[in-house]
């Protein structure tokens, strides 16, 4: 089943759905792309793929271009 749940001040929460099936009990999920409990883990992976992102145009920081052109470029595929 894809239908998690997670609780807030609350430990041991038994969710059912209206055929009995208890509903899985998770600390922290992945909403929009961002994880909802733990933003330290959203930053890391946030972090992550913006270094991915870096290192995937090393072709074009090693390039002869314009250094405004660099940085426009950095602005809008990594930040």
């Amino acid at each position: 089943m894809k239908t998690k749940v997670m609780s807030f001040n609350q430990d041991n929460v038994a969710v059912k759905t209206m055929d009995s099936t208890n509903l899985q009990l998770v600390k922290d999920f992945k909403n929009v792309g961002a994880w909802i409990a733990s933003s330290d883990k959203d930053i890391k992976v946030r972090r992550g793929i913006a270094w991915s992102s870096l290192h995937q145009m090393k072709r074009i920081w090693e390039f002869d271009l314009n250094c405004t052109l660099k940085r426009r470029l950095f602005v809008s595929a990594v930040e």
